[in-house]
């Protein structure tokens, strides 16, 4: 499991400047959380879970890493700016249909296989958190 980086803090900004600036921060520090074997795992087909904290408890996040399908995407995603980033679809019981979006890849808790992927799949999506 990776414990380095999670959302501590929910906080609105009136300020376009202070946002960028807060989120180049946090991906700077994302960045330096990655390890040779996160970068390695971190592959097109490579599946995850992501353990998201949310108001009383943590939403588990099932993803797998797509390779983007047009050639600007593909450009955006070799941008060295983004070498941490994957394009994903990411399921949940929240979103059990499945999204696209962008995942920095210290982020992602832990690989799966694709078999534990289907698994959980057919399973509903659930819950791999235990309240203490």
């Amino acid at each position: 499991m990776n414990p380095y980086v999670t959302v501590t803090e929910i906080r609105s900004l009136d300020e376009w400047k202070k946002l960028c600036a807060e989120a180049a921060e946090n991906r700077r520090i994302a960045d330096g959380h990655v390890t040779p074997e996160i970068e390695a795992s971190a592959i097109y087909g490579a599946h995850f879970i992501r353990l998201y904290a949310i108001p009383g408890g943590c939403l588990t996040i099932y993803g797998e890493i797509v390779e983007p399908m047009y050639e600007e995407d593909r450009a955006q995603y070799n941008d060295p700016s983004m070498r941490y980033m994957r394009l994903t679809r990411c399921y949940s019981q929240a979103e059990a249909a499945g999204e696209y979006g962008n995942v920095h890849i210290a982020t992602m808790t832990a690989f799966i296989s694709k078999e534990q992927f289907k698994k959980f799949q057919a399973d509903g999506w659930p819950s791999l958190h235990q309240p203490s």
